[in-house]
């Protein structure tokens, strides 16, 4: 019995060693350093493309040399965000779950050892192979749910960087209206001192009075203020994009179209009908809900039968 013991420990021991685990442990101090060194250039192989199960994009190569243009901010949202990332790491969770439905059960062995009874010397052994058996329809049942969360994990990833691209998309073009506005505000702070200084040659040259000098310096001033809290609006801006791209909130990102003038796109009136399909056939979110529902039936179909 102990030859027997021993023989079975050193057959099961490679088998044992096969998959073996290592501890890594999170830090959160680690991974905050992780976040504040992230930087475009070390995305540089970055392609205009989205995930591979997800947005399609103008391919193309992404150079952050010359600032970052619409596309190339979607783009790297799509790649750098850390939240993407870990759900299309779902997908291959639901495909092993899918494998695992069209597998068959592995079918069990079992032995047995026992004295030989009425104290006749020896022992008996027992063997047992058993097998587990479906219903007709419950392998297929089990493959049709795993397929149908497979298409519900994709459906709402898509859905995910749809919004990231519309809020991306959003932000990027309040940092342009501000930066705009900006430059809007400059050049009335520049008249307003130009007119200053007529103002105060009329008072000089004894036409204007001091209460027009009063009233002007006082514009200037109302149009000075308006400039700080213009550049706190565009600091705040440019932060909170920073944050849908996955960046340090103090990095510098710098925009290729922030000097140009803005682009206004002019579309076609659609009507009711073709704007109820489109709003139907672009909502993601409920391609995943119907996905969700055909999974609940065939559940609710191995639950009941």
């Amino acid at each position: 019995m102990r030859r027997m013991v021993v023989l079975v420990s050193l057959v099961m021991f490679p088998v044992a060693g096969c998959v073996t685990y290592s501890e890594k442990p999170l830090i959160p101090a680690a991974e905050l350093v992780q976040l504040r060194v992230v930087d475009l250039t070390d995305l540089a192989e970055i392609r205009r493309t989205g995930p591979e199960h997800g947005l399609r994009l103008d391919a193309g190569p992404f150079d952050p040399s010359d600032g970052l243009d619409e596309r190339e901010l979607v783009a790297f949202g799509l790649a750098a965000r850390p939240e993407l990332r870990e759900r299309r790491l779902e997908i291959g969770g639901a495909e092993a779950l899918l494998l695992q439905a069209s597998l068959w059960p592995n079918p069990e062995i079992g032995f047995g050892m026992q004295p030989c009874i009425g104290g006749t010397p020896g022992f008996q052994l027992d063997t047992e192979l058993l097998f587990e058996l479906l219903k007709p329809w419950e392998r297929s049942a089990r493959i049709e749910s795993a397929s149908a969360r497979i298409e519900e994990v994709r459906a709402e990833i898509v859905a995910q960087e749809w919004r990231l691209v519309r809020e991306v998309r959003l932000q990027h073009l309040e940092v342009r209206l501000l930066e705009a506005k900006r430059t809007l505000i400059q050049e009335e702070v520049a008249l307003r001192e130009r007119a200053l200084v007529l103002v105060r040659q009329q008072r000089d040259a004894g036409v204007g009075t001091e209460l027009e000098v009063s009233a002007t310096e006082l514009e200037l001033a109302n149009t000075r203020r308006e400039a700080l809290a213009i550049e706190t609006e565009i600091g705040s801006a440019r932060r909170e994009l920073n944050r849908l791209l996955g960046l340090p909130p103090s990095f510098a990102l710098r925009l290729a179209e922030s000097e140009r003038p803005l682009a206004v796109a002019v579309f076609d009136d659609v009507s009711d009908d073709d704007l109820e399909r489109r709003v139907l056939e672009g909502r993601f979110e409920l391609r995943g809900l119907e996905s969700a529902y055909a999974r609940a039936e065939h559940e609710l179909r191995l639950a009941v039968y």
